[in-house]
């Protein structure tokens, strides 16, 4: 009985977190197309995917300038990917990548320019007012609900 009870709570809290994390995704692409799509005659528009977002995100809470290795490992790219998002995000002026002096000259900083905090800033208060909603969201609800069973 036991066995059956910890399969089905294993089974609730895998398709409540997949419920949670698609709703979170339905956010992140909801302020992605309201704050940062281009819209023509708009001058101050910022183009940019959720990753490139993510990126700038995880810069911003990371206080500065960091090693792009543990940025990428952060939100979970591997190193080609995350280099090829990091290269837009420079040529675009978001950020800008420079070489460790003292190491092995292998090792690279990412950092935000003027322009990627403005936007960095700009999508983590509008990602923390979502995150606020969506813990109301009957998927968090439920999720919560489950984690609660499991643990003491």
């Amino acid at each position: 009985m036991v066995i059956e009870t910890n399969a089905t709570l294993n089974e609730d809290f895998l398709r409540a977190a997949r419920a949670f994390q698609s709703a979170l995704a339905r956010v992140q692409e909801q302020i992605r197309q309201e704050h940062f799509t281009f819209k023509p005659g708009d001058t101050n528009a910022h183009s940019l995917n959720v990753s490139q977002l993510d990126v700038l995100h995880a810069i911003l809470v990371s206080l500065g300038k960091k090693k792009q290795n543990e940025v990428a490992a952060d939100i979970g790219l591997n190193k080609g990917a995350f280099s090829r998002l990091a290269e837009k995000l420079s040529e675009s002026g978001y950020v800008t990548i420079t070489l460790d002096s003292n190491a092995d000259k292998q090792t690279k900083f990412i950092e935000l320019t003027e322009k990627g905090l403005e936007v960095a800033r700009l999508y983590k208060t509008e990602l923390d007012e979502a995150l606020k909603s969506l813990s109301r969201s009957p998927e968090a609800i439920t999720l919560a609900q489950i984690i609660n069973k499991v643990t003491p």
